[in-house]
């Protein structure tokens, strides 16, 4: 599924849900920049999806149109069908994944990263015979995931693992750049990228 289509469903539902959303908050919620925003809005509206109407205060209000209400259920259709596709190929490659670190003997793990790969790699984790030591990445404190604190990258020394598994699909060699320069040895770090399933 697109990105576009991805911003376009999520803006349709946040329309639905209040029509008095201001662009300020969805360009928030969505973690895009207003000016993106403001131009996905114009893209909606130009194509007939809703409908703007001004109320009192110099305010807009947005209305879900009878053909936005068939986009969004298009969308979301193929929205969970891209959910449904994602999540066998992440369980599969996350299996793989296991299988190989508990041959390596792997018991004390920590993630790279907090996404919805790392979501999935937590629930299958409880299958296996590992422990998650931590939960870190560049950004790190003041965060959670789950119920663990991210750290920071230079808070891994503190703790005693294994591996380090970047929880991400996503090409991982600025990750394993960062990794190594922070004083992880190579042979700690196991990329998810570079797992196949033949």
């Amino acid at each position: 599924m697109e990105k576009e289509e991805i911003y376009t469903l999520e803006i349709l539902n946040k329309i639905e849900e209040n029509g008095r959303v201001t662009q300020p908050e969805i360009a928030r919620q969505l973690g895009i920049s207003l000016g993106l925003t403001n131009a996905f809005i114009k893209r909606i509206a130009k194509k007939g999806y809703i409908k703007l109407t001004t109320i009192p205060r110099d305010r807009v209000k947005y209305l879900l149109t009878p053909k936005g209400i068939v986009e969004k259920t298009r969308l979301s259709f193929k929205y969970f069908q891209y959910s449904l596709n994602f999540y066998r190929n992440a369980k599969a490659i996350l299996s793989r994944a296991y299988r190989l670190l508990h041959s390596q003997g792997v018991r004390n793990i920590v993630f790279y990263g907090t996404g919805e790969v790392a979501e999935i790699a937590y629930i299958l984790l409880q299958q296996n015979h590992m422990r998650l030591v931590a939960v870190v990445d560049e950004k790190g404190r003041e965060r959670k995931f789950l119920r663990y604190k991210v750290g920071s990258l230079e808070e891994l020394k503190r703790y005693r693992f294994d591996k380090i598994i970047i929880t991400s699909f996503h090409p991982s060699t600025d990750i394993i750049r960062k990794l190594k320069k922070a004083g992880i040895p190579e042979d700690k770090i196991f990329p998810l990228d570079k797992v196949t399933l033949t």
